[in-house]
């Protein structure tokens, strides 16, 4: 019996030193203990986060508020996750855009999770409005996704892309920063001591300032009183100050989600302008959803009134709504028992297959199995080829055709081990 089991384990990018990753998954964390559900935050530091993480913001705020499991990195022990199987029989993958694909592999997809464990999405996002992946990699998580017991996501796009290309039925949530009890937020930031809120926040991910969009914008703000505040300054200073600039503040100029959502938590007027590397359908789905889709500056960056109000009854009666009911769905996903009829057996075979490729020491094994039907057409092309050509372009095909085969041949000799032939 493992005396350090949870109900469940989370995964998202809590680690990767960005406020608002950090506090969606603080916001997960409280949502679901209130559920009364005992759970950890899975540590993973990636390539993405390894080189600051242990000085990092994002450290210090989950030493003091959060409850998390060991540390796994990314780059050296990621075998190792699937030990994980033996602390928690229900996993969540969410929130924040795990499922865009930034190169991790299928890990925001669970693919280290045994298959009779229940796996719950609770609001990740794809990033983008469209879903333009290659055929195989789409393959991959179609298969990864049909093992999910229950899946929703953040966008109405997000809802989309899982129907037209995976034929799966999602339901949309919003985000935990969203459905989680203020007073959480404000107990972070009781002790800190700010007087001023006469000041525009501008608040930028990602932005150069010779950028003509975004110099347009700050053109427009550039007689009043202005705290401008990037990602960069958080390295030195808290989540927490961050969250107090947001709550004071006058107004609000972000290509931030999350300062977005927490702008509607605090009711402070804001604008949005073009995010770094993600499109615009994040805020599209959320302010649509709330009838505030004008508060997007796209094609005309300084044509905005600063002043223009928004009717913080009408929004904060459909965030009302929307909290209720993805409270609702996350109890139903949690409280509901793992239905193992739906294992297919073949599956309980090929996951472990694929356990025992993954357990393999050399990297290039590994890829010479997982390339096999690739590198196998590419010897027989080369074969054939060098029969109608000659002279150096015929040496050269040999010599593919000998690599090629040097990869089908130790693949081969790699499946007979693993299938003890």
């Amino acid at each position: 019996m493992n005396n350090n089991k949870v109900d469940c384990l989370l995964l998202n990018f809590w680690t990767v030193q960005n406020v608002g990753g950090i506090l969606q998954a603080y916001a997960l964390q409280k949502i679901i203990q209130n559920l009364g559900y005992k759970n950890k935050l899975i540590n993973l530091i990636g390539p993405y986060a390894a080189s600051n993480h242990k000085k990092g913001f994002c450290t210090r705020f989950a030493k003091k508020y959060m409850d998390i499991t060991a540390e796994y990195n990314l780059l050296t022990s990621v075998n190792e996750l699937k030990f994980l199987n033996e602390v928690s029989d229900t996993f969540i993958v969410g929130s924040d855009c795990v499922w865009h694909n930034w190169g991790h592999g299928f890990l925001y997809f669970l693919d280290f999770v045994n298959l009779n464990k229940k796996k719950i999405a609770y609001a990740p996002s794809f990033g983008n409005a469209t879903y333009n992946e290659c055929f195989n990699y789409k393959a991959r998580v179609k298969y990864y996704l049909d093992t999910f017991d229950n899946i929703s996501v953040r966008e109405d796009s997000g809802v989309k892309i899982l129907k037209d290309i995976f034929n799966i039925e999602a339901t949309q949530t919003l985000d935990p920063t969203l459905i989680i009890e203020r007073e959480y937020f404000d107990t972070l930031i009781k002790d800190i001591k700010q007087t001023d809120n006469n000041y525009i926040l501008n608040y930028s991910i990602g932005v150069k300032n010779d950028d003509n969009y975004y110099k347009n914008i700050m053109t427009k703000i550039s007689n009043e009183n202005v705290y401008n505040f990037t990602q960069e300054k958080l390295s030195d200073i808290n989540v927490e100050d961050w969250l107090v600039k947001i709550k004071n503040a006058k107004l609000l100029i972000t290509n931030s989600y999350h300062a977005c959502c927490f702008a509607l938590r605090y009711n402070v007027p804001f604008w949005i302008f073009e995010p770094y590397g993600l499109d615009f359908s994040r805020f599209e789905s959320l302010l649509g959803l709330l009838n505030l889709e004008n508060r997007i500056i796209k094609n005309r960056p300084n044509d905005f009134d600063l002043n223009e109000p928004i009717d913080w009854d009408k929004v904060n009666a459909i965030l009302a709504k929307g909290k209720e009911r993805s409270l609702k769905w996350l109890k139903d996903a949690l409280d509901a028992p793992k239905d193992l009829s739906k294992i297919n057996p073949a599956d309980v075979i090929i996951q472990s297959l694929q356990e025992q490729i993954l357990d393999l020491k050399n990297e290039r094994d590994q890829q010479n199995i997982l390339d096999y039907n690739k590198n196998y057409r590419k010897y027989v092309k080369y074969k054939i080829l060098k029969n109608f050509v000659f002279g150096k372009t015929r040496d050269r095909y040999k010599n593919k055709q000998k690599i090629y085969y040097e990869k089908v041949k130790s693949a081969r000799r790699i499946k007979r081990g693993v299938a003890g032939v």
